[in-house]
């Protein structure tokens, strides 16, 4: 009686980058690149361009619309990308502080203003720091 062994699986190549990823870093680098604007507008404004703090606010709202876009992609990120939680959370955080931000920006509370607007930029430019330095971990390939 003979008795075959089936070959041990190949080593797979890495996969290609999952779809919920490509998303969520696309969303990141469009919601950092408004926010890292945010500050120049409003240094804009501070060296006598009136149109300048206009511009701000508008910006300042579409910066809080791609934080919600950027939610859903963050949930699809984890559930069914498989992605770790934590981007998701850190997005919530963000979005609630971008709520606050606005609110703040319209009264003129300046002294919640400005630092909360660049904890928000530190935080939007780091996680999209991260969306490119982060790699999936590799398959396991078990004999």
């Amino acid at each position: 009686m003979t008795t075959t062994h089936a070959d041990p699986p190949a080593a797979t190549a890495p996969s290609r980058p999952r779809v919920t990823r490509v998303l969520l870093v696309v969303v990141l680098a469009l919601h950092a690149a408004l926010a890292v604007l945010q500050p120049i507008f409003a240094g804009s404004y501070l060296s006598g361009s009136i149109d300048a703090m206009t511009v701000h606010g508008i910006s300042g709202s579409l910066v809080t619309v791609v934080c919600l876009a950027q939610l859903v992609v963050a949930a699809l990120f984890w559930r069914p990308g498989r992605g770790p939680a934590w981007p998701l959370l850190a997005t919530v955080a963000l979005f609630l502080a971008e709520g606050v931000q606005l609110g703040v920006g319209y009264t003129r509370t300046l002294a919640i203003h400005l630092p909360l607007g660049v904890a928000i930029v530190g935080c939007t430019v780091a996680m999209f720091i991260w969306s490119l330095a982060w790699r999936p971990a590799a398959p396991e390939v078990r004999p």
